[in-house]
């Protein structure tokens, strides 16, 4: 901030674009792109919206997404589709989720349903229920149809090791304060080479004719200082967390203790997801709030309120579970509050609903 604030036309003027460009080279090595196709934005949403404001539609052209698919992100491509006549087909999958091969045949069969599709939506991660998509098979399958893929990777950087080239994808965007420790407003987005002069920023401003990466670092005066960071938190990972395998393993070996955990002390269970379509540091419980709350985002703010703990809630198919994350920074610990939490607000609301009973 110093540095940007003692000497601002210099930093506005030369030494912006030097950093911009260093977080674009070491975001480009994490994932395994060319950095002329990778750029930063400042989060995942944000690049779904450039991808998919840059394209161009035909009329009777259709766009493939789920109901896994993050809200926000959904909202975009409603949006788009109203604004430019084209519509919007939603894939419902299925829970319990069997196997990789069925749900390549769900899509499959979508896609046959729908022949006018040209853009599918895919999440690396889904962020209420924390499946790990087949992209790479997901990917070959819309291509087979001529039908481009964007991936919402945005759970991804840091939990998943990011080959691009091997998955194929079209356009992927992922943040990088989920999990490689970056503040947020700091994400990637890459575009096949192919498509790179199609796409431009939300914003359009002084770079608009530059090179890709270019034309999204200079949006006007903003603060750029979360993008600048990539270079020293990949370096965080290495040097003080012993690498991206080490965490991978801290990370994993204890969400796998505290959801099994929880289930025990709760008498629930695990959402049951094949394990090699798990997320690696993500894991959702089934709550034992059965008939207590009808929203579960009303679980999570009492919890909040009662007892300062938060936790992601969902529900899915009529049933409320949380989603517990781990990180670093976390201890077995912590998911024992959670349990003891979320015990309390449960006899809470059992001995509310029997003074109403009685009254």
């Amino acid at each position: 901030l110093e540095e940007m604030e003692r000497p601002p036309d210099r930093w506005f003027r030369r030494t912006t674009r030097e950093r911009f460009a260093a977080s674009v080279a070491a975001a480009a090595a994490l994932v395994h792109a060319p950095a002329d196709c990778v750029t930063m934005v400042t989060n995942a949403t944000v690049g779904v919206n450039a991808v998919l404001a840059s394209m161009t539609f035909a009329d009777g052209d259709e766009v493939l997404f789920t109901d896994w698919t993050y809200q926000a992100v959904k909202n975009t491509v409603e949006y788009i589709c109203e604004r430019r006549g084209v519509r919007s087909v939603r894939l419902c999958l299925d829970f319990p989720v069997e196997s990789e091969d069925v749900l390549v045949a769900q899509f499959a069969s979508k896609l046959d349903e729908h022949p006018k599709v040209r853009v599918c939506l895919i999440d690396h991660i889904t962020s209420p229920s924390a499946v790990v998509m087949p992209v790479r098979r997901l990917v070959d399958l819309c291509h087979a149809r001529n039908v481009r893929v964007v991936v919402d990777g945005a759970h991804a950087p840091g939990q998943l090791h990011i080959d691009m080239l091997e998955l194929g994808a079209d356009y992927y965007t992922g943040n990088f304060h989920k999990w490689c420790f970056s503040p947020r407003g700091c994400a990637l987005l890459y575009v096949r080479r192919e498509y790179r002069d199609e796409v431009m920023p939300c914003v359009i401003s002084w770079a608009w004719r530059e090179s890709f990466s270019e034309r999204f670092e200079n949006l006007g005066t903003r603060d750029h200082t979360p993008m600048f960071t990539v270079v020293e938190s990949l370096k965080f990972i290495e040097e003080k967390l012993g690498g991206q395998e080490a965490m991978m393993r801290y990370n994993s070996e204890l969400v796998e203790a505290a959801v099994a955990m929880l289930a025990k002390a709760w008498g629930t269970e695990r959402l049951d997801i094949p394990k090699d379509m798990q997320a690696p540091f993500m894991r959702l419980v089934r709550l034992p709030l059965d008939g207590l709350f009808e929203d579960p985002d009303s679980i999570m703010m009492e919890l909040y309120d009662s007892s300062n703990v938060m936790v992601c809630t969902f529900g899915i198919k009529g049933v409320h579970y949380c989603r517990i994350s781990a990180n670093v920074y976390n201890e077995f610990s912590e998911y024992e509050i959670l349990a003891k939490a979320v015990l309390q607000l449960r006899e809470r609301k059992l001995r509310e609903a029997a003074t109403l009973g009685n009254q």
